[in-house]
C-alpha cells in the first residue's frame, strides 16, 4: 500500500498490543514507505491521512476540519 493506516489504536491495550512492537515492525517491513496510526473515533491521525491523500493526489490543499462532535452517524 501507499500508506499504511494502524486504527483503532485505543484498542491495543484491550487486546494485548504493543503500539512500539508495531511501530518498530512497520518501519522493518516498510521501509520508507509511510504508515500512521490513528484512532478515527477521536479523529487523531485523520488529518495525517487527508494530508497523504492531498499530496499524493495532486488535490488543492485545505486545512482538515474535525466533524462536531455528535455529528457522527452509527
Amino acid at each position: 500500500s501507499d500508506l499504511l493506516v494502524i486504527n483503532k489504536i485505543d484498542l491495543a491495550p484491550l487486546v494485548g498490543a504493543n503500539l512500539e512492537v508495531m511501530e518498530r515492525d512497520a518501519r522493518r517491513m516498510r521501509g520508507s514507505r509511510p504508515f500512521l496510526f490513528s484512532n478515527l473515533k477521536e479523529n487523531k491521525g485523520v488529518e495525517g491521512v487527508a494530508e497523504f491523500i492531498v499530496r499524493q493526489g495532486g488535490l488543492p490543499a485545505r486545512p482538515y476540519e474535525a466533524p462536531a462532535k455528535g455529528s457522527r452517524r452509527d
